[in-house]
């Protein structure tokens, strides 16, 4: 992920970040993580605008921007489901372990901006071991916050159905030699 800024804040219910790729098995409904701070930066906006071809003027025009609706520049919703991704994959949950994403829906409840401080929460909604004999399904609820004085604001809600190996199937490293 880039830009950490800090590491996350223990919180009663918030599991301990897991030390390698997590197998179906270790998941169970209610378990919580939360990612680090990033800071939304400029570039960060205009890396992605140049990646996805997405030039709209909301993004990358102050002047025009500060024009609409939203006053100012605001950040690619797909941006910040892409960052609830890395997330994820920061705090340990989403890597070798993952076969496949089967579905992902996003909600945006409102805008991120440059210099907004945000991190995610990744909560287990459900697993079902009957996805396969190799992998189980595990819908994941991954929320990207604003970190604010006057409280915490949920910006996306990102809810992820994916394939997880089983522990007998997870890919393991290659023996160093």
């Amino acid at each position: 992920m880039e830009n950490p800024v800090e590491t996350p804040v223990e919180k009663p219910g918030i599991q301990p970040l897991p030390d390698g790729p997590l197998a179906f098995e270790a998941f169970q409904p209610g378990q919580t993580w939360r990612s680090s701070t990033v800071l939304l930066r400029p570039e960060m906006i205009r890396r992605f605008a140049a990646l996805t071809g997405d030039h709209n003027p909301i993004h990358l025009d102050p002047d025009f921007a500060a024009r609409t609706l939203h006053r100012g520049v605001i950040a690619h919703g797909l941006l910040i489901s892409s960052l609830a991704a890395g997330m994820a994959y920061d705090i340990g949950l989403l890597g070798p372990n993952i076969l496949a994403l089967e579905r992902s829906e996003s909600v945006y409840r409102r805008a991120a901006r440059p210099g907004d401080r945000l991190y995610g929460t990744v909560e287990i909604l459900s697993t079902d071991p009957r996805a396969g004999r190799r992998v189980g399904r595990v819908t994941w609820d991954t929320r990207v916050l604003q970190e604010r004085e006057a409280g915490d604001r949920e910006v996306c809600r990102v809810v992820w159905t994916t394939l997880v190996f089983k522990e007998a199937f997870l890919p393991r490293p290659a023996a160093a030699e």
